[in-house]
């Protein structure tokens, strides 16, 4: 589903409205009849309030406009894109119970829906989606808060998620293995995921594949929730690369994380058992910028490097095929690219596509990538940047030279 859309008078309003909770009390919209096929992919969402009704309109009554136009438009009234990057939490997890979106509930017999988990008795159970409360009630009577928006972190390694997936012999995913991969059993599960042999899980063990299941909604994420009532929902997009962290902050970037620099250079896949160099990144490696290997920077210039953790010995190989970043540099980029201090490492696998980007003659984009601690932070001491709450392997940017 895509949120019902918003005329323009209305951005400043819903801004300024954000403040104001709508949780419930949705009514379902008139159906829309697309005129053409691009709109068959826009669905209004349900009414959620006067206030917001004020400023939408249906899809079959927005203007037919052509491309040129659209570009104008958007060259027009958006100045600033920003981009807030979530790990570690699935769109079902926020918005897996909001109003019209495909989500929890909108196809309960697909596959994965009902999760085996074992028990701490050894008997195998199920297990499907539900809501984590803001609190429950112990046996004592007393209230116990739970802080559902502040719960762990499900098991997001690429191996961890692989498994997750169970292939059968057709390779075709069952999605059934979450909350037993969350159990961390050191036994065995039936194929058919009924009987269970091994030690038995404690009871910790037990919540965290029960955690897996879980999601909030407006009550625990309310400007989410507004977000998406006032603008876009979209309900049908997918990661870029299974898990973790580093490979999906390069994809931000660089729609990938190494793919077309490994069919390059082959050789670098190689390191997958030794090395944190291997392609493509498929782990949480440092940067090579800032790690032991970086001989390239001076002492004074170097990036700052992940902390805890410190200097890596064994970081990521440098980065070199084409990002945003490098597209941002548009009509400038023969100029900046000339200044580079090591253009046979960073730019070689990168010469046609300099070439089609200066010949395209666009103005050149300015961008950022807002990144805690990299800086000073206002909790360092005056004049001095610490870098103590630093995360280098989140930090895209970084793996490229």
């Amino acid at each position: 589903m895509e949120a019902t859309l918003l005329n323009k008078a209305s951005a400043l309003l819903a801004i300024t409205t954000l403040l104001q909770p709508l949780c419930g009390f949705a009514q379902q919209a008139r159906p829309s009849t697309p005129q053409r096929e691009e709109r068959s992919l826009v669905v209004p969402a349900p009414r959620s309030s006067d206030e917001v009704a004020r400023y939408t309109y249906r899809t079959e009554d927005a203007p037919s406009l052509t491309h040129d136009q659209k570009l104008a438009l958007i060259r027009q009234k958006i100045k600033y894109v920003f981009v807030l990057f979530q790990e570690n939490r699935s769109f079902d997890f926020y918005f897996g119970t909001y109003p019209g979106a495909n989500g929890l509930f909108s196809q309960p017999g697909t596959l994965g829906f009902n999760q085996p988990l074992v028990n701490t008795d050894g008997s195998v159970g199920t297990l499907s989606p539900f809501r984590i409360p803001q609190s429950v009630t112990d046996r004592n009577g007393n209230t116990v808060l739970l802080y559902p928006e502040d719960t762990d972190s499900v098991n997001h390694s690429h191996v961890g998620i692989d498994t997750k997936l169970h292939l059968d012999a057709n390779h075709l995913a069952q999605n059934d293995r979450y909350s037993v991969v969350e159990e961390g059993l050191k036994g065995t599960l039936s194929p058919d995921g009924k009987t269970y042999t091994g030690p038995l899980p404690t009871q910790q063990q037990k919540q965290m594949g029960e955690l897996v299941l879980g999601h909030v909604d407006c009550d625990t994420v309310p400007f989410l929730w507004n977000y998406a009532d006032r603008f876009t929902l979209f309900d049908s997009f997918f990661d870029t690369v299974i898990g973790p962290s580093t490979p999906n902050a390069i994809a931000m970037i660089a729609g990938q994380s190494g793919k077309t620099q490994w069919v390059l250079h082959p050789e670098l896949a190689s390191n997958v058992n030794t090395l944190g160099s291997q392609l493509p990144v498929t782990a949480d490696p440092q940067p090579f910028w800032g790690s032991a290997l970086d001989i390239f920077t001076p002492p004074g210039q170097k990036q700052p490097v992940d902390n805890p953790g410190g200097v890596s010995s064994n970081p990521a190989a440098n980065q070199t095929y084409a990002s945003l970043p490098l597209s941002f540099m548009g009509n400038q980029i023969g100029t900046i690219t000339a200044g580079d201090s090591d253009p046979v490492l960073d730019l070689q696998d990168v010469q046609n596509d300099i070439a089609k980007i200066a010949g395209d003659g666009n103005q050149p984009v300015n961008w950022g990538w807002f990144q805690e601690g990299y800086d000073h932070e206002y909790t360092d001491p005056s004049g001095q940047t610490t870098n103590g709450d630093y995360i280098a392997h989140h930090n895209g940017p970084q793996y490229f030279g």
